[in-house]
């Protein structure tokens, strides 16, 4: 077993309160049980977390300004094909990246991964190739992104953003052989705010955007560009899409036999009525058989 610790923990007190600059905190484990921190205070620090362990828990924070934070998680050799990893990071301030990546050599790891960046102009993405998994990002404040992808089945993906011309995407979700039961959900509150789901070659599949405020969009430009807001292929899966408020645009695509669409816009114009074409739109196309698509719109000036 082989544990390295290299923890760097950077604070500058001068008559008031001074942040650090350009710091690195390295941390490298392998065997069993494994746990690693590391915390920054800053500016352009780099965090960086990598484990090779049967059960691991890594922990970073950050504060300050164009800080980056990584952890990587693997279930291989000496780890054994389960793990059962655990990996948090919190960052506070403006212009972040965390990124994080949990890999099992044998796909059956029980990985949990947070991300939580309070500030504007953050970037977080998450990688899982696993199953029973779960990836939970959150972000407050304007013009961030958040970004998912799993490979693997019974996965869950939440995506939560509060403020405006945020993005919020599910790269791609989908696994081995038959690719089942896997939900991603994605709650925006604000304005200007894009989310998009890609579920693909899979059954019985949930995808759910919620939006509340004006000029939300489950999607980009009505399709152009293939940039649907919930896309799903396969069997028997289900789409639900709810916005609120004014002006907002939704878009849905399933290939496949027996899915399921429920798309809700309750709002209108409002206060941009005098602006030219600003209403809420909808776009739902299925390909296949037995299929089902309701979308219900309600405006109440």
């Amino acid at each position: 077993m082989k544990h390295l610790f290299i923890v760097l923990f950077a604070i500058i007190f001068m008559s008031s309160f001074v942040f650090a600059q350009s710091n690195t905190s390295t941390i490298t484990t392998e065997g069993d049980g494994n746990t690693a921190t590391a915390t920054q205070i800053g500016s352009t620090n780099n965090a960086v977390i990598d484990q090779t362990a049967n059960t691991s828990t890594a922990t970073q924070y950050q504060l300050g300004s164009n800080n980056k934070a990584t952890i990587t998680q693997y279930g291989q050799w000496p780890a054994g094909p389960v793990v059962n990893q655990v990996a948090i990071q919190t960052q506070t301030g403006s212009g972040h990246e965390a990124q994080i990546r949990q890999i099992t050599d044998s796909g059956n790891g029980n990985s949990t991964s947070e991300q939580l960046q309070d500030g504007a102009g953050h970037y977080a993405k998450a990688w899982q190739f696993s199953w029973n998994s779960e990836i939970t990002q959150t972000q407050y404040d304007e013009n961030n992104w958040a970004e998912a992808y799993q490979k693997g089945f019974n996965n869950t993906i939440e995506q939560i953003q509060d403020g405006k011309g945020n993005v919020a995407a599910v790269d791609e979700q989908t696994g081995w052989g038959s690719v089942y039961g896997n939900f991603a959900g994605q709650y925006q509150t604000g304005r200007w705010n894009h989310s998009l789901i890609g579920q693909n070659g899979g059954d019985g599949n949930n995808a759910t955007v919620t939006q509340i405020g004006d000029d939300n969009w489950a999607g980009f430009g009505l399709s152009g560009g293939g940039q649907w807001g919930i896309y799903q292929s396969g069997s028997g899966n289900i789409a639900d899409v709810n916005q609120n408020l004014n002006v907002n645009k939704s878009e849905v695509f399933q290939y496949g036999n027996g899915n399921t669409v429920n798309l809700t816009q309750n709002g209108g114009t409002g206060l941009f009525n005098t602006y030219g074409d600003y209403v809420n739109k909808s776009i739902v196309t299925q390909n296949g058989n037995e299929n089902t698509g309701t979308v219900t719109q309600t405006y109440t000036p």
